[in-house]
């Protein structure tokens, strides 16, 4: 079954340097031809729920271990001054960084290839964003990556994962946007000559989405491709809770990290409000939470994720976090892929919104980020590849040469260098960052995570 938009025109150089108008269906069909080809699944991983098991537990084993340059974003605390959490550090990562923004809480940067040489400086940079407390190391990450030679790539590590403390009592949520917003500003400020495209999976997808809607043509992001978008979060947690394997399998799962990270960051909370402290508390308490749980108890009630909080109900919080609403204001090319078997996002769009800069494909069968097919080894009759794989790669090629035609054109914010090594946007006063100093990233403890699901 497949879901198309309607076509929009826009630039394509060529070789020739001429400039060819076409729609986005038009290229989409002649570019990516692999997309149009059926997913079919291994006998023994024929339906959404085998295909997304498959992905939680093994899915990533098979890929080859990726070498990143490491930079992390660390943020000033409420009252300007330095934030730090001194721990003991047994696991040194020698590439990695510490940047701080606004609120004193922390991102990791991971860069590929490890080598900064290894590409010119204007070569585009691939953008990711994982699922749920996923990061870098996420199987369905590194089989992108292994096969990725037209484009540097830089993973987003949401705050208190991919072996990053939390440093504010501020996690993340499904629509809250200012921390990639803060990093994709550092990451051109970085390489100010490179075009960025964006690639979003899960509840990547969903705040990547909401971010080029946001930003309109001062988007950083020129393309965006985004698989298994949980699109409308209240329609879907709901769906998800009306199951049984829903209820005592997936929810629990998905919480389960959360409760973790909290638990695993308790001095942070202690030191915070007592309404965060308190709320914190009552996360760690309930063993097999599920993720509607979490955000109904600790999300939605914490003001200090923005001007929106608190939310009176759980509904209201996803329904504000939800990225279908928000398709008909994305300005870039976005490719997206969704499995009608989805156990975990079983609703999904119409159309694209009413959007002409919006492609979307679902997929007969693939699980939540599963899409496993038949290897090629046939010395082992178990092994898979993803046929997702091949889609994305086409499409980077594709957009690496693909403009939007727009009326004034992309005009990201300007980035101004203060004292102290402090960067801003000059209209933005919550986009701002400070790099840390190697030193300091000794100070950094790697964060442990046990839930069964992570990375969705």
């Amino acid at each position: 079954m497949q879901k198309e938009s309607v076509p929009v025109f826009i630039d394509t150089e060529t070789y020739s340097d001429a400039t060819k108008r076409h729609s986005l269906e038009q290229l989409i069909r002649q570019h990516c031809p692999s997309l149009f080809t059926p997913f079919e699944p291994p006998w023994w991983l024929n339906n959404g729920h085998l295909q997304t098991t498959y992905t939680a537990l093994a899915g990533g084993k098979s890929v080859p271990k990726i070498q990143y340059m490491r930079y992390n974003i660390v943020s000033f605390s409420s009252d300007g001054s330095e934030n730090y959490y001194f721990h003991t550090y047994n696991d040194f990562i020698p590439n990695r960084k510490l940047i701080r923004l606004e609120d004193g809480g922390t991102l990791a940067l991971d860069l590929f290839p490890q080598d900064p040489s290894a590409f010119p400086l204007s070569t585009p940079i691939l953008v990711i964003l994982t699922g749920l407390t996923g990061s870098s190391n996420e199987g369905y990450v590194r089989v992108i990556l292994s096969k990725l030679h037209t484009h540097r790539a830089i993973i987003i590590n949401y705050r208190g994962c991919g072996g990053i403390p939390l440093t504010s009592p501020r996690l993340y949520t499904c629509g809250n946007t200012d921390d990639i917003r803060t990093a994709l500003a550092y990451i051109s400020n970085m390489y100010p000559h490179a075009p960025l495209h964006g690639l979003g999976f899960s509840l990547g997808a969903g705040i990547m989405t909401r971010y080029v809607a946001e930003e309109g043509e001062k988007s950083r992001l020129r393309s965006i491709c985004c698989l298994a978008c949980p699109w409308n979060m209240a329609a879907n947690n709901r769906s998800l809770l009306s199951t049984y394997v829903g209820r005592k399998v997936y929810a629990p799962a998905l919480g389960a990290n959360f409760r973790e990270m909290v638990k695993q960051n308790m001095e942070v909370f202690q030191s915070s409000s007592p309404e965060i402290h308190k709320a914190a508390r009552e996360v760690v308490a309930i063993r097999r939470i599920t993720l509607g749980q979490f955000d109904d108890i600790f999300t939605r009630r914490v003001r200090a994720y923005g001007p929106q909080f608190p939310f009176l109900a759980l509904d209201e919080l996803y329904e504000w976090g939800s990225s279908d609403h928000v398709l008909s204001t994305v300005r870039v090319p976005a490719l997206y892929i969704n499995a009608d078997d989805d156990p975990i996002v079983s609703r999904l769009p119409k159309d694209g919104g009413g959007s002409p800069n919006v492609f979307l494909h679902v997929t007969s069968g693939g699980g939540h980020l599963g899409w496993h097919t038949p290897g090629y080894s046939y010395l082992n009759g178990f092994s898979t590849r993803q046929w997702t794989t091949e889609p994305v790669l086409e499409w980077l090629k594709l957009m690496a040469t693909t403009e939007v035609e727009t009326e004034n054109g992309f005009t990201p914010s300007t980035i101004v260098a203060g004292p102290n090594g402090i960067y801003h946007e000059v209209d933005r006063p919550d986009v701002f960052w400070q790099e840390l100093d190697q030193a300091k990233l000794l100070m950094v403890p790697t964060a442990k995570q046990s839930g069964t699901i992570r990375g969705f």
